[in-house]
This record gives structure tokens, sequence and C-alpha cells, in this order.
């Protein structure tokens, strides 16, 4: 027995139907016109004027992410359960007069009565996947040469999360990331937070794995391990009220007397299949 799918495109009265296109009209009307061209392109870009990265001194620090003009804003996007439909959160991300960027908002956990939703309180802000042609992810692979994440707050005395998106090839890691808390003191003072690469932990869906693996320690086929494609900066601490971030700069730094690889263990459970 033969089982008809339909197809993807639909007239006007909502009835499958093959479009009618030469294969001339689909490759002008199309994007791959647009990626081939930008892939030409790339491949004529001499070694000299892409981008290289040297050996990283001692106590040298990169300023990533620098929020001082509106074209920085951007390279991110914010994300709430209000704008996912799935509760009432709000966020958003905007440029204060001293030239940094405000993330602020309200959490609000209460979960709608809709049978689907189970739990509800988002709110975060998250860089933009910078691509390549067909698509293709940008990855932050030079940030292997450095040790610590280092970023320039002014918090509220929240807790937030610092995540390290790095999925792989696979669709069941698609949503695998890297985390660490963020606490934040609060009051006028700014703070420089530093966080070693070896203390992020591997977590999906909100979820801490088991199998826990380094971060930041290239392709592994065994292991579908990827490097980081994308950052974040997530509301932690699950209290409902008003949250104010300020944050000026992010950026990475270099020790070469940090010798941690992991801080935790590498436990991989048992395949009881």
């Amino acid at each position: 027995m033969m089982f008809h799918r339909p197809s993807p495109f639909y007239t006007e009265d909502s009835q499958p139907k093959d479009p009618d296109i030469s294969l001339r009209d689909l490759f002008d009307t199309s994007l791959l016109r647009q990626q081939i061209k930008l892939w030409v392109k790339e491949q004529l870009t001499t070694p000299y004027q892409k981008p290289f990265f040297p050996i990283v001194h001692h106590d040298e620090a990169k300023i990533e992410f620098k929020f001082d003009r509106p074209e920085a804003f951007e390279q991110w996007q914010i994300t709430s359960d209000n704008e996912l439909k799935c509760g009432y959160s709000k966020c958003e991300l905007l440029m204060s007069k001293n030239k940094t960027a405000i993330f602020r908002g309200y959490l609000d956990q209460t979960v709608p009565r809709d049978g689907k939703t189970s739990y509800s309180g988002l709110c975060s802000m998250k860089s933009r996947r910078r691509l390549k042609s067909f698509f293709r992810p940008i990855e932050y692979e030079y940030w292997a040469k450095f040790t610590h994440m280092v970023l320039k707050v002014r918090g509220d005395g929240r807790n937030y999360a610092v995540i390290c998106h790095t999925p792989g090839f696979l669709d069941v890691t698609w949503h695998d990331y890297y985390s660490y808390p963020l606490y934040t003191h609060g009051g006028p003072y700014w703070q420089y937070i530093k966080i070693p690469f070896s203390r992020f932990y591997k977590a999906s869906h909100a979820r801490i794995l088991g199998d826990q693996w380094p971060l930041l320690v290239g392709r592994d086929v065994e292991n579908v391990q990827a490097p980081i494609v994308s950052m974040a900066i997530s509301l932690y601490d699950l209290n409902d009220g008003p949250f104010n971030l300020e944050i000026d700069w992010i950026g990475l730094y270099q020790n070469n007397t940090h010798r941690e690889e992991f801080a935790y263990e590498s436990y991989k459970p048992p395949n009881r299949f």
C-alpha cells in the first residue's frame, strides 16, 4: 500500500498542488543564486584577509561583544515564554545612555491553563548565529585558545546563567549547551566576572546531563561534541518579579597558570540495551 503525501505548496483554496515553474525561474527566484555568489566570494578571499588568531599570551584579553553602538544589538535576540505563547514573562534588550546593554523585564512563572504547558518562566538574550554561504554557521573555534570568559556587568542581586550553545550534527544534540551560574551583587558598582571554561557543565532542555564532557575540546565524532555557535544570558533564580542586568562587554581571557581541564566527573551511563 502506498500513502499519498501532499505537496507543501498550497493554492488559494487550500488544495495541495505542485507549482508549475521552470528550472530557470526556480534558480532566479530562490536563494540558491544568492548563496552561490556568497560562496564564490568566500573562496576568492585571500588568506591575508581572513581573521588570524596567533598564540595568545598570558594575561591577554579580547573583547568579543561590546554594546557601545546600535549595530551591536542587531547581533542579539531576546526570548521569553510570552513570545513563545506559553507564559507571561516579558523582557527587552536596549541601549543605555552610558552605551551599555540593559537586559530587563519581568519574570512570571504562572503556568497557562492550556492543557499543554507544564512549567513556565523564561527570559533570555541570545546572540544570533553568524552564517556563511548555504547557511553554514560560523563557529567560535578560536575560543579554545583562551581559558576564561570575562563579563563586565552591573546586576540587581538576582542570579543568571551564562550559556554556550553547542549543537551537534545529530538532531538529538541540537539543544545541547554548556552553562554556568552568574551571580550578581546588586548596587551601583560594576562586577568583573571571570568564569573558567573548565567549569561549564553540559545540559539540555534545562536539565543537567549525566554524561559530562569538557567544553571547547573540538569536534569529537564519538561524543558528538561541537564548537560554540552562539551564547546567551538567561534569568536563573526562579523568582517572580522584575529584573535588570546592565552589560558593558563580554570577552575572553587567557591564564597560563590555570591547569584545570574539567571540574566534573566524565561519567557515562551504562548502555542497558
